[in-house]
């Protein structure tokens, strides 16, 4: 009678009261020894707390029953599956679960490898093991046994498991994007031949994501309608985050603001937290320029936990505010950290806000997270395993960082490719920023016709939309960046006593006497992006004293305009010789910086 109840209630929702009858149910059945139903009403009341989002108290109970491996074959393997799918129901929300403890007690539980369902199973518990304790690159290995077993098995629920935890093993971005995106699909057509809604919604939420990266407008929609079957309190929250998301990716603040609202309402009246709801909200703080107040509640977080996706948030709020110093401090400590290792499931998001923080400020490492992020130029920004935060298209990083790195042909590539994706996914907040980025790059380029539209084009939709000053972060000037002689390296260009030390890392430093004009161009590469005037840079040393003790011009017209030309022609060459890290050339173009007559001796020919 008390299982009967129990289902009755778990039938109508009344979660609590189900687990209370499941409990009922285990103490009779202790008593009458009877050990397969005692199993049963255990996967009973596990599954009705942890679909009430109690998934600490379900792991305790199942990780705590005795003998599990002397039950019958359909009562082990249902306790196994019900084990297996804890991990489901507490996300978005951080884990309590022991990964390796799961795979033992599975294990445990087998009689052996024979039988594909076996096989399928344990393959399965090593895949979740590794998304608990870390994404590794042998899981990978196991999705495929339990794919290949599930086939054997001809089991089509089971099938749509081992889907979703190849789709799982291949979350990281170093996996292919093509087969994430086959097993996801796979998942969904096998779990549409069952009755099991939470597992065709949990297998939809991984199809929506790929969705989602590849910029797919029409599927993206028609995922989140079958997403809205969901049935547990995790695939509700990610219901609410995909829609909030959506939202906002369009531009349509006040429905993403309703959505949230309206969703974490719903698990509080279910006593269910919303975390992650809440903290999308911040987020949306990124599109009108106040993620740094929104942020500063979680700043404490910073000292007592390593999450990348954090700090990088930090460095890009810093980089919003203007505060250099700051986001420079983030980004020291983080680049190293991603170009690294890009496994972390929030890897993508992590690279996209250091990526756009770096591009910012002209980090000196720039070119290494341009050649780290190129793999992925035309996809999109979202976590591995989530549809929210979607933080546009990769190739408007890539454009950004190939403007600092001096690849103005590239940076429009780039660029105008990321309008493209962003137009058609009608992400009218992140097409304002490609707007406004490819008309910095256009103008560099010499095409300002078109520069002038997309300005217009982006300065229309900031009013719009209400974005203040975050289409474009940085200060960009009007030419490119010449601190950097190769991506990626660093250069030294120091006074040493009486000279310079000149340098590369890795390629030693050499050692250049103070000959005129070396002031001057560490000046010059001191201020990447500003234009100096010849007489202005000259002024700034001996020139000044010279022209206000006389009280007449130093150069006429002529003299003047003639000057100017040899001052470009010569930063011509140096930014040439700087390009091949060629010492010799730089030191040979120094001396002419402030002698006219060396000019006429050393400058290149036009």
């Amino acid at each position: 009678m008390a299982l009967r109840a129990g289902h009755l209630a778990m039938g109508i929702g009344a979660l609590t009261e189900a687990a209370d009858h499941f409990a009922h149910a285990g103490v009779v059945l202790t008593d009458l020894r009877d050990r397969d139903q005692v199993v049963s009403s255990a996967v009973y009341r596990a599954r009705a707390l942890s679909l009430g989002g109690d998934v600490g108290s379900a792991w305790r109970l199942l990780s705590s029953l005795d003998d599990v491996g002397s039950a019958g074959d359909e009562a082990r393997r249902a306790a196994a599956r019900e084990l297996l799918r804890l991990r489901w129901r507490e996300e978005p929300n951080p884990t309590c679960l022991d990964g390796d403890r799961l795979a033992a007690l599975v294990d445990s539980w087998l009689h052996g490898l024979d039988d594909p369902t076996d096989r399928c199973l344990a393959g399965l518990a090593r895949v979740a093991a590794g998304e608990i304790d870390g994404p590794r690159a042998h899981y990978r290995d196991a999705a495929a046994d339990a794919v290949a077993a599930a086939e054997a098995s001809g089991d089509l629920s089971l099938r749509a498991e081992a889907q979703l935890a190849m789709r799982r093993a291949l979350m990281v971005w170093p996996g292919s994007f093509d087969e994430r995106r086959t097993a996801s699909e796979a998942a969904v057509a096998a779990a549409r031949s069952v009755d099991d809604r939470e597992l065709l919604g949990r297998s939809v939420r991984m199809l929506h994501t790929d969705a989602m990266v590849a910029g797919d407008r029409a599927e993206t929609l028609a995922t989140l309608a079958t997403f809205d079957v969901a049935a547990t309190a995790a695939l509700r929250e990610h219901q609410g985050l995909a829609h909030a998301g959506l939202a906002a990716i369009e531009g349509r603040y006040d429905d993403a603001d309703r959505i949230l609202t309206v969703a974490a309402k719903d698990l509080a009246d279910s006593d269910l937290p919303a975390t992650s709801l809440e903290f999308v909200r911040v987020v949306l703080a990124l599109d009108t320029g106040a993620l740094a107040a929104e942020l500063a509640q979680y700043e404490p977080l910073i000292a007592v936990i390593a999450d990348p996706a954090l700090t990088a948030a930090f460095a890009l709020a810093a980089a919003v505010e203007g505060d250099a110093d700051r986001c420079r401090r983030f980004l020291d400590d983080l680049v190293p950290e991603l170009v690294a290792d890009p496994t972390p499931v929030l890897w993508p998001v992590s690279m996209a806000m250091v990526a756009e923080a770096a591009a910012a400020g002209d980090h000196e490492r720039c070119g290494d997270l341009l050649a780290a992020l190129t793999p992925f130029a035309g996809s999109c920004i979202t976590p591995a395993a989530a549809s929210t935060p979607w933080l546009g298209s990769v190739d408007r990083h890539l454009g950004l960082l190939a403007l600092r790195t001096g690849d103005e042909g590239a940076a429009v590539d780039h660029l105008t490719a990321s309008l493209v994706t962003h137009e058609a996914r009608r992400a009218r907040p992140w097409a304002a920023r490609s707007h406004a980025a490819l008309a910095m790059a256009l103008r560099r380029v010499g095409r300002d016709d078109d520069a002038d539209a997309h300005a217009a084009r982006a300065d229309a939709l900031v009013r719009e939309l209400g974005m203040g000053s975050v289409a474009l972060v940085g200060e960009w000037g009007v030419t490119a960046s010449r601190r950097r002689v190769t991506p990626g390296r660093r250069a030294t260009f120091v006074r040493e006593g009486a000279g310079w030390s000149v340098g590369l890392d890795g390629g030693g430093a050499g050692r250049v006497a103070d000959l005129a004009g070396m002031t001057h161009l560490h000046r010059l590469l001191d201020t990447p992006g500003s234009d100096w005037h010849v007489l202005d840079l000259y002024g700034a040393d001996a020139g000044a004293a010279v022209a206000e003790s006389s009280g007449t011009e130093v150069l006429d017209d002529t003299a003047r305009r003639a000057c100017q030309e040899r001052m470009r022609v010569l930063t011509a060459a140096l930014d040439e010789a700087e390009a091949h890290a060629d010492l010799g050339r730089v030191c040979r173009y120094v001396p002419a910086l402030d002698d006219p007559v060396t000019w006429q001796l050393h400058a290149p020919d036009r």
